[in-house]
């Protein structure tokens, strides 16, 4: 306010914080969207064949729309309640436990799947040839500095937050204006201490979900696919029962007994094999 030209300055500062929301929110939904398009795309490869010359790419870019558009539209519905009269107390409990758990959590799982399923030398081989000089530190790193680091400042968290939960310490807060014993959100402005505003219990477990939430995708998309994979591997199983696997050249027809034909559709690209 004290800057010459302060309507314009404000009119700039505003200006900034919304393309930093419009670029956090592309940087947030684009692997979302990224990933459904393509398995819309895989899923409707299996049952239509994609016209000549049409290469996978352009194939998942037909179908980015979708899942673009529907992303979005959840994304600013469930937005609308930052601006309700509540909004301070859904922003401060959002803003509380996503940063503390879910981005910990996150880094902590990238760390071990990198350095325990994916591999160090596979990630590193994609950095560009300037990140590469340093691959030793960025191993270390992975392996021994980040997941330790980021282990104990989520025990030290999780403590913390059950000894002093969020919003001050949860206790029966009653209204003193009503009798039915009810749960009611403090303002706090009152207070001397500065104490923050009391949540309910049902408060704290919207705060966890927002937590620990979209980490529970991980381990439920695991178990689908350990599922399709024995699914797939018992059906594979039952039909090489009927099948006579082919000799060699070498080995006359006359060696096999009973010839047993049988037609086989590959699920991938719905071609028919018969044997």
């Amino acid at each position: 306010s004290n800057l010459p030209l302060p309507h314009l300055w404000a009119i700039c500062f505003f200006l900034m914080l919304l393309n930093l929301g419009i670029s956090s929110a592309v940087s947030m939904t684009s692997p979302l969207t990224i990933a459904l398009t393509e398995v819309l795309a895989r899923r409707s490869s299996t049952h239509t064949r994609a016209p000549l010359g049409l290469a996978p790419a352009s194939r998942a870019r037909s179908f980015s729309k979708l899942p673009t558009l529907l992303v979005h539209l959840c994304g600013f519905g469930t937005g609308l309640i930052y601006v309700t009269n509540a909004g301070v107390h859904w922003v401060a409990l959002a803003d509380h436990f996503v940063p503390l758990y879910l981005t910990v959590l996150v880094g902590l799982s990238e760390c071990l799947i990198v350095s325990l399923r994916f591999g160090c030398r596979r990630l590193l081989a994609d950095l560009s040839p300037a990140d590469q000089r340093y691959s030793w530190w960025w191993r270390f790193c992975w392996q021994w500095v980040i997941p330790p680091t980021l282990s104990v400042l989520l025990v030290v968290q999780i403590a913390g937050e059950i000894a002093s939960p969020f919003g001050g310490e949860v206790a029966n807060h009653v209204d003193e204006n009503t009798s039915d014993g009810q749960w009611s959100v403090a303002s706090g402005e009152g207070g001397e201490d500065g104490e923050s505003s009391i949540y309910p219990p049902w408060a704290h477990a919207i705060g966890w979900l927002l937590a620990l939430g979209p980490m529970a995708l991980a381990p439920v998309g695991a178990v689908r696919d350990g599922l399709q994979m024995w699914l797939r591997s018992k059906r594979n199983s039952i039909c090489r029962r009927d099948i006579i696997p082919p000799f060699p050249l070498s080995h006359p027809k006359s060696h096999c007994s009973e010839w047993v034909v049988t037609e086989l559709v590959e699920p991938a690209t719905g071609l028919q094999i018969s044997c």
